[in-house]
């Protein structure tokens, strides 16, 4: 199965619309991918996956500090859930995973329509927006489906560069996809008499590890004075 069809087959198993996914981690964790934001310690790591066990598990790291390339990050890794279901370190796996995580997010068939034949930044903020994805996502994109030539992907990616940095885009996001699942079934758990304390000890894990697991600063009551 090529990725193309991969995505497609999981657009209509997942009941995803035919444009921009929306919230992606939320459809993950609907779909019972337990997924966790979390400070990955190796710089050269943005995320990564695992398919072993009743439920796969994703990690997004939490200090990539742009909230369009770690949406890519989850799309990529959904990729490896859905195409890999054995890692091969070293193989064609990671080149599968981005065609899929460019697919899902940036589909062919609407991107060879939408995407401008010369770089204009308003288009591109504007597509930003709407699809979820960097705008250096969507210039490889472009240069990918031949919308625009090598030359003026190249310039643009000077352009861009020059005025904003390799590692600061304009028009950031207004939110990161972020995860829900842990942190609401450690709250029903709360409810029910279960502590946070109590359920670190049954996973013999440090509280510390627990409450950045599944996010527990959502959990804290908010204090007014």
């Amino acid at each position: 199965m090529n990725v193309v069809d991969a995505v497609d087959q999981l657009r209509e198993q997942w009941h995803l619309p035919v444009g921009p996914v929306g919230y992606l981690v939320r459809h993950m964790e609907r779909h019972g991918i337990v997924v966790s934001r979390l400070r990955v310690a190796d710089e050269g790591i943005d995320a990564y996956s695992q398919n072993a066990g009743t439920h796969p598990v994703v990690i997004l790291g939490s200090n990539k500090g742009d909230a369009a390339r770690s949406r890519f990050d989850a799309a990529h890794e959904l990729g490896h859930l859905v195409c890999h279901p054995e890692a091969d370190p070293g193989s064609i796996q990671e080149t599968q995973a981005h065609a899929f995580a460019a697919e899902l997010l940036m589909p062919a068939r609407q991107m060879r329509e939408l995407l401008p034949k010369r770089f204009d930044l308003g288009t591109y903020a504007k597509l930003k927006q709407e699809w979820g994805v960097s705008i250096a996502a969507l210039l490889y994109r472009a240069r990918a489906l031949n919308v625009i030539s090598g030359d003026a992907y190249r310039r643009a990616v000077v352009t861009m560069n020059s005025k904003y940095g390799r590692r600061h885009e304009p028009f950031p996001l207004d939110r990161p996809d972020n995860p829900v699942m842990l942190s609401s079934a450690v709250a029903l758990a709360n409810q029910n008499g279960a502590s946070l304390e109590q359920l670190a000890t049954q996973a013999r894990l440090s509280l510390d590890d627990v409450e950045a697991i599944v996010g527990a600063e959502d959990l804290r009551p908010e204090v007014h004075i």
